[in-house]
């Protein structure tokens, strides 16, 4: 997937930052309820549309502070995203848990075997399956019943409210690049995911049983700053390698940068966009 490949230095310098403490935060009770159901282990885990990893990591060691024994298995369709995971697992020495990559397509999950895992773990994925269409997430739900055990549990991560970021949206406006509907019908597509009634939806049509599924959000407002910024060069790039972003319009990164630049706080002479979202974390149990 060579337009995802595009966008991985871009992704790992600047929207990671931003989406791991929604990770932390959801790995730390998707671990939580295996320590309960798995007890130390061995378990299987899968974090499905890793990135670059910050998912992944946050996984692993939710796992590991639990006292839980197993693997985690890091899959996404782009071979460079799983590149940039490679390289900071070799820079950081021995891991808590043995983690391995696989390029695997969260929207079938061919490669891998029916009921094998004990865990899934996907953050902001699910959402960019099939370009968003509502056949994409349901299908990605099949694959993700598929293959858990029976007991086995996923917990899905999507967006539910961004508001407080509208002034990306309002630079790509008022730059000329980003028309006002196409602003509107991207937020909308992409926000649903994170609603109780559409999230149970795709969920159920997966496999699961209605009873099976809970959700929680999970807000960074009001936690310490280092999890509510962002780099502005690497969001900026963010718009013009992500397939998903640049597809929407032909953006001017030069025009975004000088409107955002106000909106900016200063870290060690950078300027950091602050970035403020909640997120609704879906948990569902396959039927033992």
């Amino acid at each position: 997937m060579s337009a995802w490949n595009k966008g991985a230095e871009a992704y790992a310098g600047a929207f990671a930052l931003f989406t791991q403490y929604f990770a932390a935060q959801a790995a730390a009770k998707l671990a939580a309820r295996v320590a309960a159901a798995r007890g130390a282990g061995p378990v299987a885990a899968m974090d499905a549309a890793a990135g670059t990893g910050a998912s992944t990591l946050a996984l692993r060691d939710a796992l590991a502070a639990r006292g839980v024994r197993g693997a985690v298995l890091a899959t996404d369709m782009s071979d460079g995203m799983l590149g940039a995971l490679e390289a900071k697992l070799a820079k950081e020495g021995p891991s808590p848990l043995p983690v391995t990559t696989q390029v695997m397509d969260l929207g079938t999950l061919e490669q891998q075997d029916d009921a094998s895992l004990d865990a899934l773990f996907c953050v902001f994925g699910i959402m960019f399956v099939d370009g968003g269409s509502d056949a994409g997430a349901k299908r990605a739900a099949a694959a993700i019943h598929r293959v858990l055990k029976p007991g086995g549990v996923a917990c899905v991560v999507t967006w539910a409210d961004l508001s407080h970021n509208e002034h990306l949206a309002n630079g790509g406006v008022a730059t000329g690049t980003l028309p006002e509907a196409a602003r509107e019908t991207f937020m909308a597509g992409l926000l649903r995911y994170g609603t109780a009634a559409y999230a149970e939806e795709f969920m159920t049509a997966g496999g699961f049983a209605t009873g099976a599924v809970s959700m929680e959000r999970i807000t960074n407002e009001g936690v310490a700053d280092g999890a509510r910024r962002a780099p502005l060069p690497g969001l900026l790039q963010m718009l013009v390698s992500n397939p998903v972003l640049s597809a929407i319009c032909d953006w001017d990164v030069e025009a975004m940068a000088k409107y955002l630049a106000p909106h900016c706080e200063l870290v060690d002479g950078e300027p950091f966009m602050p970035l403020v979202g909640t997120a609704l974390a879906i948990t569902a149990v396959k039927e033992a």
